[in-house]
Formats: structure tokens, sequence, C-alpha cells
């Protein structure tokens, strides 16, 4: 039996025969929910059969398949017993929902997260109501929300899949629910993932009554079309400089930058479109306007070194790759960009040491192979094998030098 169902016990009729309300009603083995000793009859009671049915319907129909009662059952023979014991606890609580609801968000209010998973799940399997599907959303969006301040982003993600796919669930069992939709769009929203929440907000609005709530998603819209519309120029004006359409990006990203000049995005797009043009201080001015609003991105320092370079300030274009290999520490094109700087300078030993470092992260970069060749030719020494790095913490420095004296000490008794 699975631990899921370690604190239930599946009677049969002759052992509950003295719930009489029950007894015509009885079909497949009942779960009782007992905390002592399950040979008890004395602690059966409507209560404990609600509780064990509870505990059936917060897990999956496939996890009756462990019970040794439905050992040998076919699968929709055990789905009609699933859809019995929800029937039967409907039968003894009428108003189950609603009380195990107000349970469930209690207990999420109170982080008392596991239970509140296990009463809500058991309200979504009882009427798959789309209340039930977002009140089990919000549970992981709350799970999800702890788990990122924490620091543990994995379990971030982990609970942001469970909570798409249970209002994904919920919209396959409600088709075209406009509370469901708005889920789906504030949940893109808060992720930043616009033109997706703008749909689902779209399509909310198909059979939303009007009302406070539809004005607020209507104004929300209007906000994010501004936003998308600007985001779009600057993917626009980016895939034109990939086409070398440098003129047109400029045009289109001068635009964007009237509407939003604090935009860093929008600096670097026209630093890069000047740059390609060989407009080197223009562009220079422009990057250092994306730096001065997210100084943070190495591609940007990459530009203005490149820039610097071409402006003659070979000290300068050096100190600005070196700050984009302080951000990005692996990017080869950086570290074989600096590395360039050093050759140009017959500055061997630098060079060489920003080559090893380009060669640990992607050996068989196209860059990296005509800069060993360049390299080569230029120093006339011949490269081996690529040289790894091995970092260890004190300990264990400490452990690997006490290996040492111990090997050192046996060698001596030997």
């Amino acid at each position: 039996m699975k631990e899921v169902f370690s604190d239930v016990s599946f009677l049969s009729l002759k052992s509950v025969e003295k719930i009489e309300a029950l007894k015509d009603q009885v079909k497949y083995p009942i779960p009782v929910q007992i905390q002592q000793n399950p040979d008890s009859l004395k602690e059966i009671t409507v209560e404990a059969i609600a509780a064990g049915l509870i505990k059936v319907l917060a897990a999956d129909p496939s996890e009756l398949e462990s019970v040794a009662e439905f050992k040998g059952l076919a699968k929709d023979e055990i789905q009609k017993a699933y859809d019995y014991y929800r029937s039967l606890l409907l039968m003894i609580h009428p108003n189950v929902e609603t009380d195990l609801s107000l349970a469930g968000i209690a207990k999420t209010h109170a982080k008392d997260y596991p239970f509140a998973e296990e009463i809500l799940t058991a309200v979504k399997n009882i009427g798959h109501s789309p209340k039930s599907y977002i009140n089990l959303a919000v549970l992981y969006a709350n799970e999800s929300a702890d788990a990122a301040n924490d620091k543990r982003h994995k379990d971030a993600d982990d609970w942001d899949e469970k909570l798409v796919k249970v209002l994904h669930e919920g919209l396959d069992r409600n088709p075209g629910n406009s509370d469901i939709l708005a889920e789906l769009g504030g949940y893109h929203l808060r992720h930043h993932d616009l033109e997706i929440s703008y749909e689902f907000f779209q399509d909310s609005l198909k059979n939303m009554e009007t009302g406070e709530r539809r004005k607020q998603i209507e104004g929300l819209m209007q906000d994010m079309k501004t936003q998308i519309d600007q985001e779009n120029s600057v993917f626009a004006a980016y895939d034109q400089i990939m086409l070398g359409n440098e003129d047109k990006a400029l045009e289109i990203i001068e635009k964007f930058l009237k509407a939003e000049p604090g935009s860093w995005e929008g600096w670097y797009i026209k630093g890069w479109a000047l740059r390609c043009l060989e407009r080197y201080q223009e562009a220079k001015d422009a990057i250092l306007q994306s730096v001065s609003k997210n100084p943070d991105v190495g591609a940007a320092y990459n530009e203005l070194a490149i820039c610097e370079k071409e402006l003659g300030n070979k000290e300068m274009a050096k100190e600005y790759l070196s700050m984009a290999v302080e951000l990005e520490e692996d990017n080869v094109i950086y570290l074989a960009n600096l590395s360039y700087l050093y050759l140009s300078e017959k500055d061997f030993d630098k060079a060489r040491y920003f080559l090893e470092k380009a060669r640990l992260a992607d050996s068989s970069d196209a860059q990296v192979m005509d800069l060993m060749d360049e390299y080569e030719a230029l120093s006339g020494e011949k490269l081996g094998p690529v040289i790894s790095e091995e970092i260890h913490t004190k300990a264990e420095v400490e452990e690997i030098e006490k290996q040492e004296h111990d090997a050192g000490h046996h060698a001596e008794e030997v």
C-alpha cells in the first residue's frame, strides 16, 4: 500500500454494519481514516469514513491500484470506484466542497502547504469547479514565492510548473472560463510573458460580465499593449541589424527611444547599429547611455571595447573587455577578443592566459581555433592540450596535504 493511504483502511460491508445510514450505499470497500488501532470498530464513525474518502479523493485514481482490495481490477472499474467515493462523500456531507475550500484556504494562509494541497486537491477532484482549480493554483503560487525568496529557484520553478498545469487542467474541464483564463493571464504577466498574458486576458473578456474586474483587466491590457508595441520595436530593430539593414534599425529604434528614453535595450541596439555603420564615437556614446541604465550587461562592454579599439584607444578597449569577462567569465567571445588585443601588442603571456581560458570554455570554437593559429604564428610557441583548472576549498586542500603527508610517511616506513 502506498504511503498516501498509510492511515486509511479499506473495510468491507460487514465491517461497517453498525453505520446504519450507509449500509445500503456500500458498493466497494470503504476507506476509513483510523488514527490508532485499525481493528477497533469503535473508532468507525461517519466522520472517519468522510475523512477516509477525502484522503482517497486527494489522490489520483491510479493510487487505488496499490490497495490490496483493488488488486487485479481493470482501470475502468477502479475509476468507477473513485467516482463512487465522490458521490458517497457528497451524500454524507453535501456542503463538503465549501467547507473544505475554506479549510484549504485557511491552511494556505497559515503556510501549512502539504495539508492545504491535500484538502484543495480533494475539492478539485470532487466537483471540478473553476474556483477549485484557482484555489489550488493560488496555493502553488504561494509555495513558489516562498521558494524564490529562499533562493530555492529549482523548487520555485517546480511549483510554477504545477500551477500552470492545474490551471490548464481546469480550463480543459471548464472551456472558456473567464476566471481561469484571467488567472493564466496574471501568471504570465508576473513572469513578464506579455504577449502570452495579453492573449489570455483577451480570451477571458469574451465571457466576462461587465463589472469592476472587467474594467481593471481592460485598463491593464491597454498598458500592456503599449509595452508590447515598444518591445516589438526593439525586436524589429534587432532583426534589421541581423539582416544588415542598420539604417532601418536606427530609424525604428530612434522612434522607440523617444517614447522610452530610459530603456537600456534601446540604447544598446542604437549603439550596436551605429558601430556596424562604423560611426564609432556615436556608437560609444549610445552604449555608454545603455551602461548607465544597466551596468551588468557584458555585451555592452564588448561593444565599447570594439569602439575604443577602432578609435585608437587600446588600453580602454582592454579595460572594457576585462569588465565584460568579470560579468561573464566563461564567454568565449570576450576572452578571445581580449587575447587578440594582447596578441596584437605581442604581450604573449597575457595573450596565452586569456587564450587558455577561451580554450577551456570551448576549444572547438572557430574564433578560438583561428586565435590559436595566430598565436602560434606570432609567438613561435606550439600549443599543447587544453590546460584545465581545478578549484579546491580550504578543507579539500588540507585533506590533499594530509593524504600526501601520510603517503610520504608510509613510504619512509617501507
